[in-house]
């Protein structure tokens, strides 16, 4: 006959400390989830919505928004955004079979390249200049008297003066470099019937 093994009773208590130590993390997981879900103030708000569209901020400082089920992203705050300035009507912009973004030789680099990958998602965009110059070597030229019917024409000017006009296809947004990001994010959210 086999003796029957005895365990001291240290080494059972062992073996139980683990199940009940996951069974208890458990439990704890749940309770603090169920409370924390009932209460509003400990819930993460991670957006800010405004005019129904909520913007939400992104790891790199820009700001994402959907519209008509298309992701946009901002480098515009939307309280930085200029709306009270937008006076523009969009009816060529948003029936236009091409639309070049164009600026002067080494200006406006950076509000440029804001409005053509904002635009080139949902038309057809070629970013170009007003002129030949540096930083525009391999860029075709478009003014504003290459825009017609269908052909837009947005250029991008820097001035001291903040201003939108519009003159039949032809948008020019004029500024410094940082009104004219928050003018060509606000153009754009325009431009999708966004006003807010």
């Amino acid at each position: 006959m086999k003796a029957k093994q005895v365990h001291p009773p240290a080494q059972s208590k062992r073996r139980l400390i683990l199940p009940l130590l996951l069974a208890f993390i458990f439990i704890m997981s749940i309770f603090g989830f169920v409370i924390g879900s009932l209460n509003p103030d400990t819930s993460l708000d991670l957006g800010i919505d405004r005019g129904g569209y909520i913007f939400t901020p992104v790891a790199d400082g820009r700001w994402n928004v959907v519209v008509n089920d298309m992701t946009l992203s901002l480098a515009t705050s939307p309280d930085d955004l200029i709306f009270s300035e937008l006076d523009v009507s969009f009816g060529s912009l948003n029936v236009a079979q091409k639309v070049y973004v164009t600026r002067e030789p080494n200006e406006a680099v950076v509000a440029s390249n804001e409005l053509y990958s904002l635009l080139r998602s949902s038309r057809t965009t070629f970013p170009t200049c007003l002129k030949d110059g540096p930083g525009c070597e391999q860029l075709p030229l478009k003014t504003c008297s290459d825009a017609r019917d269908r052909v837009v024409v947005i250029q991008l000017l820097l001035d001291d003066q903040r201003d939108f006009e519009v003159e039949g296809a032809c948008y020019t947004l004029r500024g410094d470099e940082t009104s004219l990001i928050r003018m060509v994010d606000t153009f754009v959210l325009g431009s999708y019937g966004v006003s807010l």
